[in-house]
């Protein structure tokens, strides 16, 4: 049987993409076919990737959602080619997410524990929860619970540049009111942002979690990738399901999410049952903090910034 290299090359004929002398219709270096383009070329290129896409989303889909971990497990351990990259998977939900949020209408800002029915009663803006003297809730604009709290002698006690951005949000709270689409847009634009700082935070958190395991900082990365694209898959499953039964499902669908996590730390990292209990749990009530926290101060600097 003729080797390659017996095979005598074609005069004058070169790949086009790498430049190598050619054999044949093939090219021996790079693989590209060496012919003029054609229609069917195209189709069927076309073809194949929606097909390879297709295959690999819906079993990364899958993977991601019943087997909790094992698809970081899999990514880390170099099974890697049945599955969609982390990334662009999480880039593509992203994508979906902030598209539906900037779609979404504007309403009343509420928290965990305010009377939804006397958030719905107030017009578009932002509101605070407040208990007042009767012990009765009451939701106020920001500078109804300044007043009410009676706090402008704390404020000017504070320096200049934090008096100056308290009073912005104050006016800028009023503006909302008007124009609430303009916030939140401007909000939408920024929740990238604050995602690119929690995606690594939430991999240097689980790096401290496993400092003795052999697992380093970037395998850790993937697994966060793998978490936040399902915790915003489980969002965008929320917006069809509040389409069909209106309800307050944000509550319900923190809880899914950690309980889902010490499932796939124990798939991801073969952690023991009983480590991978307290791990999450630790992990996640301690993460929820920190998005809450993270998530505060955007909406505050946005407001501040507007």
């Amino acid at each position: 049987m003729e080797s390659m290299s017996d095979i005598p090359p074609d005069a004058g004929r070169r790949c086009s993409n790498c430049g190598a002398t050619l054999h044949g219709d093939y090219c021996g270096h790079c693989g590209q076919r060496d012919r003029d383009l054609r229609l069917a070329d195209i189709a069927g290129e076309a073809l194949e990737e929606v097909t390879d896409l297709d295959s690999r989303l819906w079993v990364t889909l899958k993977t991601l959602v019943l087997r909790p971990g094992r698809i970081t497990a899999d990514y880390i351990g170099g099974r890697r080619a049945r599955y969609l990259p982390p990334v662009r998977l999480y880039l593509v939900v992203s994508f979906l997410v902030f598209l539906s949020l900037s779609m979404g209408q504007s309403t009343a800002v509420s928290t965990v524990g305010v009377d939804q029915q006397a958030v719905d009663s107030q017009e578009s803006g932002i509101y605070i929860p407040r208990t007042n003297e009767a012990g009765e809730q009451e939701i106020l604009s920001i500078g109804e619970f300044i007043e009410a709290e009676g706090l402008q002698d704390e404020i000017e006690a504070l320096p200049d540049g934090l008096q100056s951005a308290i009073e912005r949000m104050v006016v800028n709270a009023e503006i909302i009111k008007d124009n609430p689409d303009a916030w939140m847009d401007d909000l939408t634009r920024r929740l990238p942002q604050m995602m690119f700082f929690l995606l690594p935070l939430f991999a240097l958190m689980l790096w401290l979690f496993y400092a003795r395991s052999p697992y380093h900082y970037l395998q850790h990365l993937v697994f966060s990738v793998h978490y936040h694209t399902l915790a915003f898959l489980a969002f965008l499953l929320m917006q069809p399901l509040n389409l069909l039964m209106p309800g307050d499902y944000l509550g319900l669908v923190t809880l899914a999410l950690m309980i889902y996590l010490p499932f796939a730390l124990r798939g991801a990292y073969a952690s023991s049952k009983r480590a991978a209990a307290v791990k999450g749990m630790v992990l996640a009530v301690s993460y929820y903090f920190v998005v809450v926290l993270t998530g505060t101060l955007v909406v505050l600097l946005t407001l501040a910034f507007l």
